[in-house]
């Protein structure tokens, strides 16, 4: 891209003016130096010559003192002052003559250079359309011409640049035109400088009369503000509201605009996930009823095989006993998944209700971490908690977070080699949030995995470990009704770390000391 002529400033004009009008007092000084001083030689040989005929005369009439006299004749003196007035009137003419000379050389110099310079202000407001006056040949005359075409030359580039921003102004109103869903862009004051066809359908038929939500222009004066784009994920940020009589579901995003790292913008997206939003309801609710429907049939025939195991009917022998061993261990895995499934439909659709009370978190460390100590001291690991001091009882549902951490700390006694040491701790989190985690010393997960180990169902192709893939997602909504969040990360020196983050009641103030406590099972 041609880049646009640098327009010269006054300055520089102002030197071209400066230059001439040095000269010329110079010579003027040189002049009128060079004038008196021949007029002082004039003067001077006058009286010479005045002295030498009154001389001259007194020696004629034989005495000095009248020779003095007659030097003194008045005539003499008023020939003086002739003389004189002469030379000073010659003077005055020779300087009226150089004034009006001087006069018209300036004239004849700066007024180019006024032109030049209005020229150069009238070009640096925009008016790229004004000429210089031509000018006679010389040097202002080419500056002239020069300044003229790169008016051209600027004018010429801001009409190649209009059209361009024109064109790209188009092009984005047609891109966000065919956009099926509400798109908004934000400057940096907040206010909305675009929005395309389907955001202005949707603020008039929401009925929102040209202003958005509070809870959707908070989304875009966080990534403002933050630095980072909001991008929700779960079904819990969503907008619902009415569009045309029909019950719609948008999940907004907040994208940041940026030129050179520097943010000018956000554009606000609403993405409509109605459809997405049924189906995943549709699939709850038929999950929810298929479980329960094959939770009934799988409890009876459990009942079942422990009475043969009880040998309620008769004596079995051993290959039978076996066999009903083996079916009730799988009819118990059975019943746990659909328990699971139950549960996570529950969960998922808001029906499951938490029984909420205070608690301290060492009685929910220990309600969790007591079932698995067997398996810990099988696997010769070691298990370490950790609680910060001055920590504010949870309000939580003490049964399913008991069932959060164990779920958790079994992962970790599972994937951890043994020998290793599990870590359970309990802290201060962001944004004044308690922190529970459990770190353990294992593979950890795949950076590629990160964000779909919570799905249901999802497990690691190399995992040996027995389970369902359903355990993390249950954790995750339960963690999730209690407005909390649950996070994952790989440790430095090798493992895995998830974080649970609950709020915190804002009246308690904890205190930052921690005691450690280290015990094998």
């Amino acid at each position: 891209m041609a880049t646009p002529p640098e327009i010269p400033p006054a300055e520089a004009l102002a030197g071209h003016r400066r230059t001439p009008l040095m000269a010329a007092m110079l010579s003027l000084v040189l002049l009128l130096t060079a004038f008196v001083t021949h007029h002082q030689l004039q003067v001077e040989r006058f009286n010479r010559e005045v002295v030498r005929v009154g001389n001259l005369a007194g020696q004629s009439t034989k005495g000095g003192l009248q020779g003095s006299r007659q030097a003194d004749d008045p005539g003499l003196t008023e020939l003086q002052q002739a003389f004189s007035r002469r030379v000073w009137l010659g003077v005055a003419f020779l300087l009226i003559g150089i004034g009006l000379w001087m006069w018209l050389v300036m004239r004849s110099i700066l007024r180019p250079i006024g032109n030049l310079t209005a020229a150069a202000g009238t070009f640096a407001e925009g008016r790229l359309d004004y000429r210089v006056p031509e000018m006679r040949r010389g040097r202002m005359g080419r500056l002239a011409a020069s300044l003229n075409r790169m008016a051209a030359q600027l004018q010429a580039y801001r009409r190649l640049q209009d059209e361009k921003i024109v064109r790209l102004h188009q092009f984005m109103e047609s891109t966000l035109g065919a956009f099926p869903d509400p798109v908004f862009i934000f400057n940096e004051q907040g206010a909305v400088e675009m929005q395309n066809p389907a955001a202005r359908r949707w603020l008039r038929e929401t009925g929102q009369n040209g202003r958005l939500p509070e809870s959707i222009e908070s989304l875009w004066r966080r990534a403002l503000h933050e630095g980072e784009d909001v991008l929700p994920q779960g079904f819990a940020e969503v907008l619902t509201c009415r569009v045309g009589g029909r019950r719609q579901v948008y999940l907004p995003r907040a994208l940041r605009i940026e030129h050179e790292h520097v943010v000018s913008g956000v554009a606000l997206v609403l993405h409509d996930i109605t459809r997405f939003q049924l189906l995943d309801e549709l699939k709850t609710n038929l999950i929810g009823t298929v479980s329960h429907e094959i939770k009934t049939p799988l409890t009876s025939v459990s009942m079942v095989l422990h009475l043969l195991e009880e040998e309620t009917p008769g004596k079995l022998s051993d290959q039978q006993r076996e066999l009903v061993t083996t079916a009730i261990q799988d009819t118990g895995r059975l019943l746990a998944v659909t328990q699971d499934l139950l549960d996570l439909s529950r969960l998922e659709a808001g029906r499951a209700a938490l029984d909420l009370e205070e608690t301290g978190i060492g009685p929910l460390f220990a309600q969790a971490s007591e079932p698995l100590a067997p398996l810990i001291e099988e696997r010769e690991q070691q298990l370490r908690l950790t609680v910060a001091d001055g920590l504010p009882p949870l309000q939580v549902d003490f049964a399913r977070m008991s069932h959060v951490i164990r779920n958790l700390l079994e992962n970790a006694v599972k994937y951890s080699p043994p020998g290793t040491t599990i870590e359970l701790e309990a802290g201060m989190g962001p944004d004044g949030a308690v922190r529970l985690s459990v770190r353990d010393e294992g593979p950890g997960v795949p950076e590629e995995f990160r964000d779909r180990i919570f799905e249901k169902f999802f497990r690691l192709r190399e995992s040996e470990a027995p389970g369902t893939g359903l355990g993390l997602s249950i954790c995750r909504e339960i963690v999730a009704a209690h407005g909390g969040r649950l996070e994952t990360c790989n440790r430095e020196g090798g493992g895995a770390e998830f974080t649970v983050l609950l709020p915190m009641r804002k009246h308690e103030q904890p205190e930052e000391h921690a005691r450690t406590d280290s015990g094998g099972g």
